[in-house]
């Protein structure tokens, strides 16, 4: 069977990618950090990360995670493990 997409070539690393990334990533933490301290916006001198949101660095920072861990996986309401599984999982 031929392939869908085939390769012509080998894919290759753009300069500079890498780096960008991890500036990004921290940018954005530094953002968060400055945030949840309470400080006064502006948070960054970014001009992208000052116009969009993004999602936070850690996956357990945003607000669906927190509810998860707070009122799903921690709740007072006692339970079965396989129950507790349940309610994580749908």
């Amino acid at each position: 069977m031929a392939e869908r997409f085939p390769m012509k070539r080998a894919p290759v690393a753009r300069q500079g990618v890498y780096e960008l990334y991890w500036y990004f990533a921290s940018a954005r933490q530094r953002a968060f950090e400055r945030r949840v301290s309470g400080q006064p916006p502006p948070w960054t001198d970014d001009d992208i990360l000052r116009g969009y949101k993004f999602c936070n660095v850690f996956r357990a920072a945003d607000r669906v995670s927190q509810y998860m861990i707070r009122d799903v996986c921690y709740h007072n309401e006692s339970c079965a493990a396989e129950d507790r599984l349940f309610q994580i999982m749908s």
